[in-house]
């Protein structure tokens, strides 16, 4: 099922890409669809190997986690669960109320006012980066989540999956940590927050109903019951999306020039307003636009950028140790100077942040990497309910829903260095447990 839900809502939107007035304008479809091909192949092939090659210890052994003990099929909050549930809501807590102070938020009535105008606060939160770039201000508390951002991914899956388990206390203080971060995004007019959060609960189930579950050799559910209200559950959570971005972005742009380049509904327009369709033909735009920029970049040379694929690391590698910032010879750039396709404000897909240190020929291979250890994660995560693997499919699939944006995973520097301690750990036990069996 990861599998179908990753090359579906891939494919998906390329092809809406295709129907829409922007593969009209765009160079080199035909390679850009070819490309695009060779991805969700190698990507699939990739999947299929992760999940055919054995491993009994992936599927056997209980006490896998970070010192805790589950089973296979088991669902016991043991205190090592707690603990990390505890400790990424106290890092939601401190990410939240930090960022809601260092961008002007004194109260809950400012963050009120700012949900009733969210343009307001998105444009108003430039302001602020300027002003952080301009005197070098730096809060000690985002510092400090940042330093610690591997527990950003923890709490919304391992909550999830243990809510039966882990008591009422542990359920409200997870839920208003949750809350607590959301009025960030809300205060600054920002949805990755919220995406974010939303592909974490969709992983998450999925791991539920899979330990719910028997697969028959082809990998397929045979509870379809259960299947059909996953399925029935992350349609609901998509729309109710989809109505939340098109209120949002709806609100941004209404009344100003830029929204005559969106073509509106007439039906949609009818129905819900002016306002509303403006939003809906946005939102349909994000996810789609990015193929553009990838097709104008399939025909540009490679030139190694050093760094440009891992944003977040690049901007460190600039800020202390000087000298070529990679992203000035990634991809997006370069064809920034050329096409005038801004590459900060609109996106070009993940692929070709990555091919600017992979090339497009090696980003291919990487799919196929990639979706081998994507494979590997969902079957420990589902068949032995290991903390750490739970969490890693998690932040796996939050990577394959912004595939048409950008590296989204690799852009912040909190998510950045976040997921790169969980590959950290999740290395450093697999060496623990080989030395062990030796």
């Amino acid at each position: 099922m990861p599998l179908t839900i990753a090359l579906a809502y891939v494919c998906g939107t390329y092809l809406l890409f295709l129907t829409s007035p922007l593969a009209e304008t765009a160079p080199s479809v035909g390679l850009t669809t070819l490309f695009i091909g060779g991805v969700a192949l190698a990507f699939a092939v990739g999947y299929i190997v992760g999940v055919k090659v054995p491993d009994s210890r992936a599927y056997s052994e209980v006490g896998v986690g970070v010192g805790v003990g589950v089973g296979v099929g088991a669902r016991r909050a043991t205190k090592g669960i707690r603990v990390l549930i505890l400790a990424s809501a106290l890092w939601f807590i401190l990410f939240g109320v930090a960022s809601l102070y260092e961008y002007g938020a004194t109260g809950l009535g400012d963050i009120l006012q700012s949900i009733q105008n969210p343009s307001q606060g998105y444009f108003d939160k430039f302001a602020v980066v300027e002003e952080q770039q301009a005197t070098g201000r730096v809060n000690v508390f985002l510092q400090v989540a940042v330093l610690t951002g591997g527990l950003y991914f923890a709490l919304v899956p391992l909550l999830v999956v243990y809510w039966k388990n882990v008591g009422r206390a542990f359920r409200i203080l997870g839920v208003a940590s949750i809350g607590v971060y959301l009025a960030y995004f809300l205060f600054i007019g920002t949805q990755k927050g919220v995406g974010d959060l939303l592909a974490f609960v969709i992983a998450s189930a999925l791991v539920v109903v899979g330990t719910k579950t028997r697969a028959r050799g082809n990998g397929r559910f045979t509870n379809r019951r259960a299947v059909r209200g996953l399925v029935a559950f992350v349609i609901l959570l998509a729309l109710l999306f989809f109505v939340f971005l098109a209120n949002i972005q709806g609100d941004r742009i209404y009344g100003k020039s830029v929204a005559a380049q969106y073509q509106t509904s007439a039906v949609i327009s009818e129905l819900f307003g002016e306002k509303f369709a403006l939003g809906v033909a946005i939102t349909i735009y994000y996810p789609t636009h990015g193929y553009e920029g990838l097709a104008q970049q399939l025909e540009l040379p490679f030139v190694f950028s050093g760094g440009a694929s891992v944003p977040a690391l690049a901007d460190y590698k600039v800020q202390y140790l000087g000298g070529t910032d990679p992203m000035t010879l990634s991809y997006p750039v370069r064809n920034e100077a050329i096409t005038g396709r801004p590459a900060g404000q609109v996106w070009s897909t993940v692929f070709p942040w990555l091919a600017s240190d992979l090339t497009f020929m090696g980003v291919i291979a990487f799919a196929g990497v990639f979706g081998g250890i994507f494979a590997r994660t969902w079957l420990v995560a589902r068949r032995t309910l290991d903390p750490l693997a739970i969490i890693m499919f998690s932040v796996l699939l939050l990577a394959v829903m912004y595939i048409p944006a950008n590296n989204q995973v690799m852009l912040s520097r909190y998510t950045a260095l976040g997921f790169l301690q969980l590959c950290l750990v999740y290395v450093l036990r697999g060496v623990h447990r080989a030395l062990g069996k030796k």
